[in-house]
């Protein structure tokens, strides 16, 4: 997995991860993470069509693991690595 950090002390957090088998290769699942004072965002993409935003409440592992499961033709591998690309991701951010 490949992440991007979040820095202390600032206004806002971000996290990005995504789960790649080798360098080069389209993720197999990716999640970023925008953390603010008013607002927490999330959004899950390589999901084989639009990504899906989850906002305030709904961006949090159970959010996701719900929202995923309503996503048809996604397997329950494919949402296992989902939730945990979102866990890297909001490690990143330190959410």
């Amino acid at each position: 997995m490949r992440g991007s950090g979040a820095s202390a002390g600032r206004e806002r957090a971000l996290g990005l991860c995504e789960g790649l088998s080798k360098p080069g290769d389209f993720a197999h699942a990716m999640a970023a993470v925008v953390v603010t004072a008013r607002t927490r965002l999330v959004v899950i993409g390589a999901l084989g069509g639009k990504p899906l935003l989850l906002e305030a409440e709904a961006a949090s592992i159970d959010g996701a693991t719900r929202a995923l499961q309503i996503i048809d033709g996604l397997y329950e591998v494919r949402r296992h690595m989902q939730i945990v690309t979102l866990r890297g991701a909001l490690a990143e951010a330190g959410a």
